[in-house]
């Protein structure tokens, strides 16, 4: 899945933290 990759590296940080 390339989408998950691509949105960890855009924001890793408030898609984490949410």
């Amino acid at each position: 899945m390339p989408q998950s990759q691509r949105d960890e590296l855009v924001v890793p940080t408030p898609r984490r933290s949410s």
